[in-house]
């Protein structure tokens, strides 16, 4: 039990690091959906909600704890309302994070997290600001997710449902895979480029710790997938 404890910080450590490299703003990012590693890529999935008046920026009952505007300023993504009593490896995680219009205080999008254990979120906005990347971590995984803002559909991106059979030499532990993907920079307006890494069955890595590491460009628009 104490084995897996340290392993689970490790990898949390790890996944912390790698996430860090995706904010170029001072500001920082926001979290918070579950993992949808079978949701179809070539459709955009579109979140229902309500217009709702954004509380001002120090509200103390939603507490706001990370963000990023678009480099135009029209938009600022968030995540807020910590979960003091769930902390994990001494993280607070938020409950939800949203998409507010700045200039009219509307939030225009938002995820709500079931299970409010989503910590350490990191945002990249495209070149042109349309799209906005959101990495979101749990104790043993990362996902992440880009939001349109043209009309505030939702696209997840390629986990390890489709990526492991892409590496038949590297296939994910059953029981800890603990799988992480985590975007690191717009190649241009549609193209994202994301890191990824799971760990392997024993003699399927070439890493002693199992861990099998690369990364992918994926295009929003075609849902083209390119492994690097």
């Amino acid at each position: 039990m104490r084995k897996d404890k340290t392993v689970s910080l490790v990898i949390f450590a790890t996944a912390l690091l790698i996430l860090a490299s995706c904010s170029t703003n001072e500001h920082t990012p926001v979290d918070g959906i579950l993992p949808t590693p079978e949701t179809n890529h070539s459709e955009a999935v579109t979140p229902s909600h309500e217009l709702s008046s954004y509380p001002a920026l120090n509200d103390e009952i939603a507490e706001r704890v990370s963000s990023t505007y678009s480099s135009d300023g029209k938009y600022i993504i968030e995540g807020y309302d910590t979960d003091t009593e769930r902390a994990v490896s001494g993280l607070i995680p938020v409950r939800e994070i949203r998409i507010v219009e700045v200039d009219s205080g509307l939030t225009l999008w938002k995820m709500e997290g079931l299970f409010a254990l989503y910590q350490e979120p990191q945002f990249c906005w495209s070149p042109d600001n349309r799209y906005v990347s959101v990495a979101y971590a749990g104790r043993t995984w990362v996902n992440a997710v880009v939001v349109d803002t043209l009309d505030m559909s939702q696209y997840p991106l390629p986990y390890l449902t489709e990526l492991a059979p892409l590496f038949p030499d590297a296939v994910p532990k059953d029981d800890r895979a603990d799988p992480c993907i985590v975007p690191r920079q717009w190649k241009n307006e549609t193209t994202i480029e994301v890191d990824f890494h799971w760990y392997a069955k024993e003699g399927s890595s070439d890493n002693e710790s199992g861990k099998f590491l690369g990364s992918y460009l994926y295009d929003i628009e075609t849902g083209e997938l390119t492994v690097r």
